[in-house]
């Protein structure tokens, strides 16, 4: 019995042994398996990752499928905007041979031209790689519509008379034009600008105006008559245009009538900014004489002037034998009507009935007498009239330093009659430093130093008067700082 029980304990004690034995095994095959298992799973992450790394460098990578993608779009794009555009230019080019008239809606984009003294408004010109785009080109700016196709994603150089067409990257290209000039109110309205921006633009590579430089800013349509290019008191400074009062003038063709006849409907407004006081008289015989106290300063009339009637819009500085001082501005210089009340304006002066002399305060007078700067505008508004006992006018003002002076109504009938004179039905000329004057053949000169000249196609509101004084008046401290720098 005794042995029985001791052989089962000895069989139990072995059987103990060899699952103990099993179960260190077991134990050890675990922590061995373990520990490959993790370095299975750190060289799987290690291999995903590099795999990752080679997915996502092939995506997105200089030359990765992302990239190759969006090229092979834009490129597919680009060639379908410009056979778009190809497929116009060779419409209008069947339509010019056959001799068919092409309206300007036509044609893709706006015209490019250079700034010029005879182009002071609808200039605009493109730079890409340091070449300038200017006059035969069209700019086509992205986001334009092409009529049968749809908008445009990039924007586009267009010549039409050579044929180029040429693609602009955004960010590769440069575009400056009379429209995105800071500081300037009423640009839509401007239909003659002489200012600081001309002058910059005319200057060498050594920051100086010359007349070399700036006969770079003259073209068929503008002229430079007379000067003489001193320095001093005849030519184009680095602030400034001089007038020397004794012949110098300048003068500009302007043909776009569209601008032209909306002054009809819109009144006008004139700027002047710079030194201003009377020049001389050159007679229908030439010779030179006093100028019986008239300073010539703008006038926009007929291109070639015979007499009086022939001025169209007029501006210029009077003296009155006591030294007064005044600013006359007139349409048709006519005698007709006078006797009419219906033809009599605020301050129309004695004898016409187109001509009106508003009294300049003491502080212009003053400013003309020591030959200071001055800043004088007029603005006529012909969008309405008012009714004074039975009698229709419009409101006219004059301003110093953007701030009104003088308020004056000019008779509607008087405005009329102007507009059916030959001086402004064939208007095409702006003349700068001269108006005929006294009688027929007369030339009035102004001694001048011209820092902004404008003409609007309409009656500025009081808010943009001052507006346009501020402006100007910044922009050219802006150029005399950069000038003594």
């Amino acid at each position: 019995m005794k042995q029985n029980v001791k052989y089962k304990l000895t069989k139990i004690k072995k059987q103990n042994e060899l699952i103990n034995t099993e179960n260190t095994l077991y134990l050890k095959t675990r922590k061995e398996q373990k520990g490959i298992t993790l370095i299975a799973l750190v060289i799987t992450i290690i291999v995903l990752l590099i795999l990752a790394g080679v997915s996502i460098a092939t995506l997105t990578g200089e030359n990765g499928i992302l990239n190759r993608a969006k090229d092979a779009s834009k490129k597919t794009q680009f060639a379908s905007e410009k056979e778009a555009i190809e497929f116009i230019m060779s419409d209008i080019k069947t339509s010019l041979m056959i001799g068919e008239e092409i309206p300007k809606s036509k044609y893709l984009g706006k015209a490019l031209s250079k700034r010029t003294l005879g182009n002071t408004t609808q200039w605009g010109v493109v730079t890409v790689d340091g070449k300038n785009y200017t006059n035969g080109w069209y700019l086509l700016e992205k986001g334009n519509e092409i009529e049968g196709y749809g908008e445009v994603k990039q924007s586009w150089l267009i010549n039409y008379d050579t044929g180029e067409i040429i693609g602009l990257e955004e960010g590769k290209y440069s575009k400056l034009s009379a429209e995105d000039i800071e500081n300037q109110v009423a640009k839509e309205n401007l239909i003659f600008n002489l200012d600081s921006n001309l002058i910059d633009m005319a200057k060498n590579e050594n920051g100086d105006v010359t007349k070399n430089s700036f006969e770079n800013l003259l073209d068929e349509n503008s002229q430079l008559v007379n000067f003489n290019w001193n320095g001093t008191t005849s030519g184009v400074t680095k602030t400034s245009f001089k007038f020397d009062g004794i012949d110098d003038y300048a003068k500009v063709k302007y043909d776009n009538k569209d601008k032209k006849e909306l002054i009809k409907n819109n009144g006008f407004t004139f700027e002047f900014y710079g030194k201003w006081k009377y020049g001389s008289l050159i007679t229908g015989e030439g010779s030179i004489e006093n100028s019986f106290g008239r300073g010539g300063l703008f006038n926009f009339g007929n291109e070639n002037p015979v007499n009086l009637t022939d001025m169209g819009i007029r501006c210029l500085l009077q003296y009155s034998d006591n030294d007064e001082k005044y600013f006359t501005w007139s349409g048709d210089w006519g005698n007709g009507g006078t006797n009419d009340p219906k033809f009599v304006s605020d301050y129309t002066e004695e004898g016409t009935r187109h001509a009106v002399k508003l009294p300049l305060n003491d502080t212009i007078s003053k400013n003309i007498d020591k030959n200071e700067d001055i800043f004088l505008t007029f603005s006529i508004n012909t969008s309405e009239s008012i009714d004074v006992n039975g009698v229709d006018y419009y409101i006219s003002g004059l301003y110093e330093n953007g701030k009104k002076i003088i308020e004056a109504k000019y008779s509607k009938s008087a405005w009329d009659a102007f507009l059916d004179s030959p001086g402004w039905k064939d208007s095409s000329l702006f003349q700068i430093g001269r108006v005929m004057a006294v009688s027929n053949g007369h030339w009035a000169y102004s001694t001048l130093d011209v820092y902004a000249l404008r003409l609007y196609n309409k009656g500025l509101s009081d808010g943009d008067i001052m507006k346009s004084y501020d402006d100007t008046v910044a922009a050219h401290n802006k150029l005399v700082a950069d000038s003594t720098n």
